[in-house]
Order: C-alpha cells, then structure tokens, then sequence
C-alpha cells in the first residue's frame, strides 16, 4: 500500500472485511494517494477518509457505496469538492436485465435436473 496511487476496494462484506481500510492503512498510502469503493459501504473507515481527504493526505475518493445508503444530505462528504459520489450504481450496464434472466433460465434447468446451480452464495463465506 506504500506505493499504491490509486487504491481500489472491490471485496464483499464480512466480519473480515469490515473497516479494511481504517485510520491506520490510509496513513499507509503515499499523500496524494486517491481512493475508490465499489465493493461495500463498510470496507472504509468513512470518518477516517473525511480526515483524510479534509487534510489532504487523501487527494480524492470516488465512492459508489457508503457506509449508509442512501448517503444523508446533511453528510460531510457531500461537502468535500475532492469526492465523486455514485448512486450503488457502477457494475450496472443497460444489459443487466437479459443477463440476470439468461442465468436465471440457466439455474432454472439445472435445479429441475437436480444438478448445482451457478453464482451461489456460499454461507459458511458469507459471499
């Protein structure tokens, strides 16, 4: 993380992952460093990123996930001219919908043959 420009988060929530990137890891990267969520709201320390960003330590965010959403009007990071906020909405494409029908026609047929299903979400992973 010492040398990372630009760091991306992009993993799913669980009790692992939760605050992976926190006060400490942020004082980690280069200043001038930029940050992107788009994997879930509490992978970042959101208060820790304001002070980062408000310092400068943190040049810019790009948040498509907050730790609330939808994001309060009243939040501070609203207010900072250092961040781009996006609706929950970056892994969306205008072919969503066949692709969500297409591989639920796809485990519709292997559950009647009684065979495993794709995309399955793993309990015991919580993912």
């Amino acid at each position: 993380m010492v040398r990372a420009d630009y760091l991306v988060l992009c993993a799913a929530s669980t009790d692992q992952t939760e605050h992976l990137l926190d006060e400490r890891r942020i004082a980690l990267l280069p200043p001038g460093s930029y940050v992107f969520n788009v994997g879930r709201g509490n992978l970042l320390d959101e208060q820790a990123l304001v002070q980062a960003l408000q310092s400068g330590r943190i040049k810019g965010a790009g948040l498509d996930v907050t730790t609330i959403e939808p994001l309060p009007q009243d939040h501070v990071l609203w207010t900072l001219d250092n961040v781009l906020i996006t609706p929950h909405a970056s892994g969306l494409s205008p072919s969503d919908p066949h692709q969500v029908f297409s591989l639920f026609l796809k485990n519709l047929g292997l559950y009647l043959q009684n065979k495993p299903l794709i995309n399955c979400v793993d309990f015991a992973r919580t993912y």
